[in-house]
């Protein structure tokens, strides 16, 4: 719900009952993470790491949050740390698909991408798949930084995410009118992306669109303020994934 000092405050009152709860130490870390702490976020991942060593979870968490720093050597050791515990896919492809944001060198970069690709290579021969309807799965946002075409690459890394599920989409029911538009992102705040896209929200043509604006941003700040005053139609978006594909998918929406 967004609510996360409360939210902190119940792990920290559920942790002063139960010390040594490893999975109150792993969620707390997320929240942390989730606020923009990643040394508190970091204390806490390795809390709940001491606290059960068996947990694959908080071993994947710090993975993830040393990967989110830049610290990739560290991050991949933690991860196959994890990976000792449990082989779950969507680690091993977390694991697989490691990119720093700046290079040590040129050959550092041509190393990384080369070892990137035999790692997807490695994942197919495995037969690794990852759902991306009932998870967040990995993504490839660093290889758009090497400054290579990346179709091909970026095409066999999709090829990895096969829905157990398949059926046809829902298109939206034809009719007259405004074209019904809708913007999602979780960064509909003081953000990058927020700050980008609000002059879209405010200067979209109403003649021409209906916009709906579908935010999964956990901040009330004053951008995600004037989104909620530029569309027609603002809907917070749930953050448990298949009741956000739902609810997307319900709007009925054009584009």
């Amino acid at each position: 719900m967004g609510r996360l000092p409360e939210a902190k405050g119940a792990l920290q009152r559920a942790l002063a009952l139960r010390p040594g709860y490893a999975e109150a130490y792993d969620r707390l870390g997320n929240l942390e993470q989730d606020a923009g702490d990643y040394a508190a976020a970091k204390a806490a991942y390795e809390a709940a790491v001491q606290a059960d060593p068996r947990r694959i979870h908080p071993q994947v968490n710090l993975a993830q949050l040393l990967a989110n720093e830049g610290r990739i050597d560290e991050a991949e050791s933690r991860f196959q740390e994890a990976l000792r515990l449990q082989s779950l896919p969507k680690a091993r492809v977390a694991a697989a698909v490691l990119l720093p944001p700046v290079y040590s060198s040129q050959e550092d970069l041509i190393r990384r991408r080369k070892r990137l690709v035999a790692n997807i290579d490695l994942l197919h021969r495995d037969r690794v798949t990852v759902d991306p309807r009932t998870e967040i799965v990995p993504n490839l946002f660093y290889l758009a930084y090497q400054g290579f075409n990346d179709r091909d690459v970026m095409k066999r890394f999709s090829a990895l995410y096969s829905p157990r599920e398949t059926r046809e989409p829902r298109h939206a029911s034809k009719r007259s009118g405004k074209i019904r538009l809708g913007m999602v992102s979780k960064f509909f705040c003081n953000h990058t992306i927020g700050n980008l896209n609000l002059g879209l929200a405010a200067k979209l043509s109403r003649d021409d669109f209906e916009l709906t604006v579908v935010s999964a941003a956990t901040s009330d700040d004053l951008t995600a303020r004037r989104f909620r005053a530029h569309a027609d139609r603002f809907v917070p978006l749930p953050q448990h994934l298949p009741s956000a594909r739902r609810t997307i998918e319900e709007l009925d929406l054009d584009v």
